[in-house]
């Protein structure tokens, strides 16, 4: 399940040191202590502000996110690393084209015929050019 903004702040401020203020007289706010005085207000959508008290209080955007940034980019840090599929380089045997294809559903046969490396470059063939040579796949070292 998703954390909410609310509980990422909450947990980015109890990271940071900040403690939880168990008996607040408020229940809008989630309120926790400050270090250089004073209180953080967290909201139930995520709204953070900071003050003496909740009614005096102004919100603090910059430090929000900066908050969220920095666990966002710890979170980036811990996630492990998808492995790239690098396809095989392809070239038609006839004109000398080549291609890697981007995606894994490419396909040819020896039946497809070449319409040749003019075609491509004067612009004669616009949409899927790679499609009309009998690719073979070539051995890279």
């Amino acid at each position: 399940m998703a954390k909410t903004i609310h509980d990422r702040l909450v947990e980015a401020l109890t990271a940071a040191g900040e403690k939880t203020v168990p008996n607040s007289r408020t229940q809008k706010y989630t309120v926790m202590t400050r270090a250089s005085g004073g209180f953080w207000f967290i909201g139930r959508a995520g709204a953070l502000r900071t003050g003496q008290n909740a009614t005096s209080s102004i919100p603090s955007d910059g430090m929000k996110r900066r908050l969220l940034a920095s666990e966002d980019a710890a979170m980036k840090k811990a996630a492990p690393k998808k492995d790239v599929q690098k396809y095989p380089l392809l070239r038609c045997p006839q004109c000398g084209y080549e291609y890697r294809p981007t995606m894994n559903a490419f396909r040819t046969t020896d039946k497809t015929k070449c319409i040749g490396r003019d075609a491509i470059e004067d612009g004669s063939v616009s949409k899927m050019h790679s499609f009309n040579h009998p690719f073979v796949v070539v051995d890279e070292e």
